[in-house]
């Protein structure tokens, strides 16, 4: 059974482009000056000209969303009610790309890891799925990707390894 995607974590924010977590373990990173060209709103050209109200964006119902910005409507007693302005978390997921740059310390741990195991490159790369020319060159710290990192950790090494980065 597939799960919906929930967006979990903001990672980076900077201009109008968001990187984010979603539960299947990627990151993604969306453009919003492309974002809202596509989908235009009433609240695209006050996000992308208030660069204060577009840093409040938070994590609202598995998704992104602005707390200032939305609709006011009432309920079926007449009270006031307030929607925030949200995002669907399908459609960022569709009109994002995967962020691909990882810090360079994650190939340096898979190594030390590897080494620990006392198994070679080939032995890792056959195990996790990837090329040995691949993980050679995840483990030189080159541009890598979320997905062959994700094999090497949980084919690889069967899920028991973390990584923790301390800045």
């Amino acid at each position: 059974m597939k799960t919906l995607p929930k967006i979990l974590e903001i990672k980076s924010m900077e201009n109008n482009q968001i990187i984010f977590l979603i539960n299947d373990g990627s990151y993604r990173k969306i453009d919003f000056a492309i974002f809202f060209k596509k989908y235009s709103s009433k609240f695209s050209e006050k996000l992308l000209n208030d660069k204060i109200l577009f840093s409040e964006v938070k994590l609202m119902n598995d998704t992104l969303g602005w707390e200032k910005l939305g609709i006011e409507s009432e309920d079926i007693e007449g009270n006031a009610i307030f929607y925030p302005y949200e995002i669907d978390p399908l459609v960022l997921i569709d009109e994002s790309k995967e962020e691909t740059t990882l810090p360079k310390e994650i190939g340096l741990l898979i190594k030390q890891k590897r080494l620990e195991y006392g198994i070679s490159q080939k032995e890792l790369a056959k195990k996790s799925g990837i090329s040995a020319q691949q993980l050679s060159k995840i483990e030189k710290r080159s541009n890598y990707n979320l997905k062959s990192i994700q094999k090497i950790i949980r084919q690889g090494f069967s899920g028991t390894m973390e990584i923790q980065i301390s800045l």
